[in-house]
């Protein structure tokens, strides 16, 4: 089983991904695959996370090898790695070839991995050939465009450009990257999933996702989610810093992704 852990960014992907990698039956890129994405055999290391060794939370530990959004492997393989991208044949086996020794060298016959933004399938279809399921991770799309916002997407480094920007061409153009990745997402073979409902009952969410995917829950695995304290950051949270008229705004640009992932608009 291939799983692409996948998300408009900003929707709870690094969460979910963080949460999901302690299945011990799957291996994944890790944060030093992405350093040196021909080294599969650094895939062995990933128990240390997966089995919290020595009795310690290793996800935020520098230089321990976690779960990462791989972009160093992946633009090894395809430049750009994008859906603008060129396939080329033989770097496309070498990618393929790495996830099969990687699954070999791991004893693992599952591979999870997550990536965020444009869809990308054409890549996808060619490294699984086409055997893969996106679990797509959705989030009230108000609060993925306010989390753009103060993120300061595509502007961390032209400070004075953005400031210049009012809160309607804010809104209006991070709504419109939002919805370009939503639309681009729809062809992908996707499970959609809800942030929140992840944050409101972990288990829960894990029992049904797993049972949908034919997989068990292991006893180790459930003990983590258990005890993972999780806060959401919801649509009411952030319309306090917004005016009237930019709460509708927000409503009018975003109302068809609200209603199709069944958000009250």
């Amino acid at each position: 089983m291939n799983i692409i852990i996948h998300g408009p960014g900003r929707s709870g992907t690094t969460l979910f991904n963080k949460m999901f990698s302690y299945h011990p039956d799957f291996v994944w890129l890790s944060s030093w695959q992405n350093r040196f994405p021909k080294q599969a055999w650094l895939g062995v290391f990933n128990t240390i996370y997966q089995k919290q060794m020595l009795g310690v939370d290793w996800s935020s530990v520098k230089n321990i090898p976690k779960p990462a959004e791989a972009y160093g492997f992946w633009n090894h393989y395809f430049k750009p790695f994008s859906s603008e991208a060129r396939l080329d044949v033989e770097k496309t086996e070498d990618c393929i070839n790495f996830i099969t020794s990687l699954k070999q060298i791991s004893g693992k016959k599952n591979f999870v991995t997550k990536l965020t933004g444009e869809a990308r399938k054409e890549i996808l279809d060619q490294v699984f050939n086409k055997n893969y399921l996106v679990l797509w991770i959705e989030r009230d799309p108000r609060v993925v465009v306010s989390s753009y916002i103060k993120q300061k997407w595509f502007y961390k480094n032209k400070p004075e450009e953005f400031a210049k920007l009012s809160m309607t061409d804010k809104i209006e153009f991070y709504a419109n990257f939002y919805k370009q990745n939503f639309e681009g997402a729809k062809p992908l073979n996707r499970k959609l999933l809800r942030y929140e409902d992840l944050c409101d009952d972990p288990v829960m969410f894990f029992e049904s996702l797993l049972k949908d995917l034919n997989l068990p829950f292991h006893k180790k695995h459930r003990k983590i989610i258990e005890q993972w304290e999780l806060k959401v950051v919801d649509w009411k949270s952030y319309s306090k810093k917004y005016s009237e008229e930019e709460k509708t705004l927000f409503n009018q640009l975003l109302k068809d992704e609200m209603v199709y992932l069944n958000y009250e608009v």
